[in-house]
C-alpha cells in the first residue's frame, strides 16, 4: 500500500522529524573546579568529556566542541553541540577572559551576517550560534565576584544566559537558599540580563505558561550536581554521589534543580531558546553592526577568531532558518 495513503500525516511529520533530530547548540563556562565536565556528562546520561581533556595547554580561554545524541523513548532526539571553554578564569587577571567569550559568540552572529549578504547560499549548512549559554557558580556565601558580574553582564547582550550554583551536594538547605538570594540580589542590582522565562509568553492571553515561567524564575540559580555513577533505586534509574552520610540521587527534585533544568533545555523551552537567539539577540545585533553602533572596542573583524570562522563559512555556506 502506498505510504503516503496508509499512515497519517500527523505520523508523517514525526517520522521525518525522528530521522532528522532537533539541533541545540550550549555553551558551559565556569572558573575551573566547578564540575563543568560532570555537569555535562551528567546532562548527557553520557561520557562526552574526560576531564584531564578541558586542561588547556596555557591560561589562555579556548573553545572545545563536544557532540552528543539525546534520545529518549518515543521522543524525537537531540543532536546536541557543546562549547565548553578551558582556561576561562585561570589567569591571575581575568580581564579579557570575559571578551574572549563574547568575540566567539559574535564571530558566529557575523558569519551568519556574512551569510545574509550572499547572492546564493546553501540552506543546508549548518549554523553555529549558541542556543543557551550555562554558567556555573562556585558557591561561596558571599556576593557574586567580579568576574563573575562582568562575564554574565557582557555575555547576557548575545545569548540567553542562564547561572547555575555547582556542587548543591556540598550545601546544607540554608546555605544552598541563601547563595541562591546573594547570586539573584547581585544580579538585580547590577541589572545583569540573563534569560527571561517569561519572554515568550503574554501574562494573559498565555497566563498557564507565563504562570509556569514565573515559577521557573524563582528556582534561578539553578542548583545542579554532576554524578557519575548510575543506580537504580525503587525501580528509577537516577545518577548518584555516594557520601559517609548517605547517597545523593541527581534527578531528585528534592537533592537538586537538575531534572527540572534538563527538561526545560530538551522539552518545554528548547524552540523557545532557539528562537530567542535568532529573533531577539542576534536580530539586535545584526542591527547594531549594520547601522555602525557597535563599540569599536568590540569590532574584531579583523581578530584572528573572526577570520578563522570567516574562512570556514567561505567553504560551507551556513543555514539561518530556525528549525
Amino acid at each position: 500500500m502506498n505510504t503516503f495513503t496508509s499512515i497519517s500525516p500527523e505520523e508523517m511529520r514525526r517520522r521525518k522529524m525522528v530521522k532528522r533530530g532537533l539541533d541545540l547548540s550550549i555553551m558551559v563556562c565556569g572558573v575551573r573546579g566547578t564540575g563543568k565536565s560532570s555537569f555535562i556528562n551528567t546532562l548527557c546520561g553520557q561520557q562526552v568529556i574526560e576531564p584531564t581533556s578541558e586542561t588547556p595547554a596555557d591560561n589562555n580561554v579556548s573553545f572545545k566542541t563536544y557532540k552528543a545524541e539525546i534520545t529518549e523513548i518515543n521522543s524525537t532526539p537531540i543532536n546536541l553541540e557543546i562549547v565548553t571553554t578551558p582556561g576561562f578564569g585561570d589567569k591571575i587577571n581575568n580581564e579579557e577572559s570575559s571578551l574572549e567569550v563574547l568575540k566567539y559568540l559574535e564571530a558566529q552572529y557575523d558569519t551568519i551576517l556574512d551569510e545574509e549578504c550572499r547572492v546564493e547560499r546553501n540552506t543546508k549548512a549548518k549554523d553555529k550560534r549558541i542556543h543557551v549559554v550555562f554558567y556555573l557558580i562556585r558557591p561561596t556565601g558571599k556576593p557574586l565576584r567580579e568576574l563573575d558580574l562582568e562575564f554574565m553582564k557582557m555575555v547576557g547582550t548575545r545569548a540567553n544566559v542562564i547561572p547555575l550554583l555547582s556542587k548543591a551536594d556540598l550545601l546544607t538547605e540554608e546555605e544552598l537558599q541563601l547563595n541562591k538570594q546573594l547570586v539573584m540580589d547581585d544580579i538585580k542590582d547590577h541589572n545583569i540580563p540573563i534569560y527571561d522565562f517569561t519572554l515568550s509568553y503574554d501574562s494573559v492571553a498565555d497566563s498557564d505558561y507565563y504562570n509556569e515561567g514565573l515559577e521557573i524564575q524563582k528556582m534561578l540559580p539553578f542548583a545542579v550536581i554532576g554524578g557519575n555513577n548510575v543506580e537504580i533505586i525503587n525501580g528509577q534509574k537516577f545518577h548518584t554521589r555516594d557520601y559517609p552520610w548517605g547517597t545523593v540521587r541527581v534527578e531528585d527534585p528534592d537533592h537538586c534543580d537538575f531534572l527540572p533544568l534538563r527538561n526545560i533545555l530538551f522539552g518545554s523551552y528548547l524552540q523557545d531558546f532557539k528562537d530567542s537567539t535568532h529573533s531577539v539577540l542576534y536580530e539586535k545585533y545584526r542591527t547594531e553592526r549594520l547601522a555602525g553602533t557597535k563599540s569599536k572596542d568590540l569590532t574584531f573583524k579583523s581578530d584572528a577568531l573572526f577570520d578563522s570562522v570567516k574562512r570556514e563559512s567561505a567553504s560551507q555556506h551556513l543555514d539561518i532558518s530556525v528549525t
